[in-house]
C-alpha cells in the first residue's frame, strides 16, 4: 500500500474515533458535572441565604424569602418536616398546613418526568430552634439537549467523515508528496551523481533531505578521489610493465654478446683467440651491468622512499658542492669548466634522496655538455638551477627523455649515454617529494637548463 493511502486511512480512523469518543464523553459526563455544577451553585446560594436569616425571628424569616426569593424552588421547613415557606415553582399537592417535603409537583408545561436533587441547609433562628433551608436542581434540560444530540449523532457523523476525508486526503497527498520527492531523487542519483533534494523547511524531512545530499556529496567525493586512485594505479602498473620489458631488454643484449664471445673463445676461434681482449671488453659488459642492476634497484628505493625515508635539516650547498668536487678534478682533461654561484641554503628533506637526485641531474648535464663546455650552476633562496651547453633536445626528445632506458638518437652508445635511467630515477624522487621542476632548451646560450624548487627551505 503506498504511504498517502496508509496516512489516508489511518488519519481517518483517528479523526473517526477522536469523534465518537467526543460525543460518547458529552453524553455520558455532561449531565453529571452539569449536575454537580448546579448543586455547587445551589449550595453556595443557599449558605448565602442561611448568612443572611440566622439567628433572626422565622417570622421574620419567612417574610423575607417571600418578598425577595418568592420565585424560586425553595423549601423552608422546621425539623419536624413542617413546610413554612415554598417558592412558586412548586406546587403542593395537599393543603399547606398537612404538606410534607417529600409531597411536592414541580410546574412544567411536559409530561414527561423531571428528575431533581436536593440540596439541605440547617440554621436556628433567635430562640435556637432548628429549621431547614432545601432547594433542588433539574437535569431536564440537559437530558433534553442529549436527547437532541442523540437525534444529530448521524448528522454529525457524515459531516465529519465528509469534511475528514477531504482535509485528510489533501494532507496525506501533501505529505506524501515530500517523501516520493525524495525517494524519486535518491533512485536518481544511484545513476547520476550531480543531483540533489530540493526540500525546504525545518521538519525531520527537511533534515533527513539534507542527510541525503551530504551522504550523496560524501560518495561522490570517494568515488572521485577512488578514481583518481585506480588512475594512478593502473599508471604505475603500466609503468612497471614497461619497466620491467625494458630492463629484460637491456639486460638480455649484454648477456647475449658476451655468450658469443665466451663460446669464441672457447672454441679458440678466429679473432677470439686473442683472449685478453675480450676477457677485457666482458669485463666491461659485466661492469655496465652492474652498474646497470644498481641503477635499477635505486629506482626501486626511490619509488619507496617517501614510506622509508628520515628527514632532516641539512645544507644544500654543501651538498652540491661536495657532488661538484671530483667533476672539477677530471674537467681539466675535457676542458669542462663548472661556474658556480651558491647561497647558503638549508632545507628540510632526505640527505640521501636529494643527493641521489642532485648527483644524477650533475652527472647527466655534465656527460652530455660539449668539450669546451661550460656548466652553470645557481642556487638561490629555494631554487636550484642547472644549465650546459650542449645540443638542445627537440620536443618529441623531451616528452620521453624522462623514460626508463630512453636514450636521445645522438647517445645510443652506452659508454656516452648512459643506461637510460637517471632522468627516470630523478623524476621518481621528484614526484615522491611534490618538488615542482622544469627540463626546457635555453636557446640563447644554445644549451639545456634543468630548475627545481625545494619546498620547506629555510635561508640564511
Amino acid at each position: 500500500m503506498k504511504i498517502w493511502k496508509k496516512n489516508f486511512f489511518y488519519t481517518m480512523v483517528i479523526i473517526m474515533a477522536t469523534m465518537i469518543a467526543s460525543i460518547t464523553f458529552f453524553y455520558i459526563l455532561v449531565p453529571i458535572y452539569y449536575q454537580h455544577k448546579q448543586s455547587a451553585t445551589l449550595g453556595n446560594e443557599l449558605s448565602d441565604i442561611i448568612g443572611k436569616i440566622e439567628k433572626r425571628p422565622i417570622k421574620d424569616t419567612v417574610n423575607y424569602l417571600k418578598n425577595n426569593f418568592n420565585n424560586t424552588n425553595w423549601i423552608l421547613t422546621d425539623d419536624q418536616g413542617n413546610q413554612l415557606y415554598a417558592g412558586e415553582l412548586i406546587k403542593w399537592s395537599k393543603e399547606e398546613e398537612e404538606a410534607s417535603i417529600d409531597t411536592f409537583d414541580i410546574v412544567n408545561s411536559s409530561e414527561s418526568p423531571i428528575e431533581a436533587e436536593r440540596v439541605v441547609k440547617e440554621f436556628v433562628d433567635n430562640k435556637g430552634d432548628k429549621y431547614l433551608l432545601s432547594g433542588f436542581t433539574f437535569t431536564q434540560p440537559i437530558i433534553e439537549a442529549s436527547s437532541v444530540m442523540l437525534e444529530l449523532i448521524p448528522v454529525i457523523l457524515i459531516i465529519t467523515l465528509i469534511i475528514g476525508t477531504i482535509a485528510t486526503y489533501v494532507y496525506s497527498r501533501s505529505s506524501a508528496k515530500r517523501i516520493l520527492s525524495i525517494s524519486e531523487t535518491t533512485n536518481k542519483m544511484v545513476k547520476k551523481m550531480n543531483v540533489a533534494c530540493d526540500i525546504s523547511g525545518k521538519d525531520e524531512l527537511a533534515g533527513l533531505a539534507k542527510d541525503i545530499n551530504l551522504l550523496n556529496s560524501t560518495l561522490k567525493s570517494a568515488i572521485e578521489a577512488l578514481e583518481v586512485e585506480i588512475s594512478k594505479v593502473e599508471e604505475i602498473e603500466r609503468n612497471k610493465e614497461y619497466f620491467v620489458q625494458s630492463a629484460a631488454h637491456e639486460l638480455k643484449t649484454p648477456i647475449t654478446i658476451m655468450s658469443g664471445i665466451v663460446e669464441g673463445m672457447r672454441l679458440n676461434v678466429g679473432r677470439y683467440q686473442d683472449r685478453e681482449k675480450y676477457l677485457e671488453i666482458c669485463q666491461e659488459l659485466l661492469s655496465t651491468q652492474q652498474n646497470l642492476i644498481h641503477n635499477i634497484l635505486s629506482v626501486y628505493k626511490a619509488e619507496h622512499f617517501s614510506e622509508q625515508g628520515i628527514r632532516t635539516y641539512f645544507s644544500l650547498k654543501k651538498v652540491v658542492e661536495d657532488l661538484i668536487e671530483p667533476y672539477q678534478i677530471i674537467s681539466e682533461t675535457n676542458k669542462k669548466k663548472f661556474v658556480l654561484n651558491l647561497n647558503e641554503v638549508s632545507i628540510e628533506a632526505n640527505n640521501e634522496q636529494v643527493e641521489r637526485l642532485l648527483s644524477n641531474i650533475i652527472t647527466n648535464a655534465y656527460q652530455y655538455c660539449k668539450d669546451d663546455g661550460e656548466i652553470y650552476i645557481t642556487l638561490n633562496n629555494n631554487c636550484f638551477s642547472i644549465e650546459n651547453s650542449c645540443e638542445p633536445l627537440e620536443s618529441e626528445f623531451l616528452d620521453k627523455i624522462f623514460e626508463p632506458f630512453y636514450r636521445p638518437d645522438y647517445a645510443r652508445n652506452r659508454k656516452s649515454g648512459g643506461t637510460g635511467l637517471g632522468l627516470f630515477i630523478v623524476k621518481q624522487i621528484l614526484n615522491a617529494n611534490n618538488y615542482p621542476y622544469s627540463f626546457t632548451p635555453n636557446d640563447e646560450q644554445n644549451g639545456m637548463i634543468f630548475i627545481i624548487e625545494f619546498k620547506e627551505n629555510h635561508t640564511k
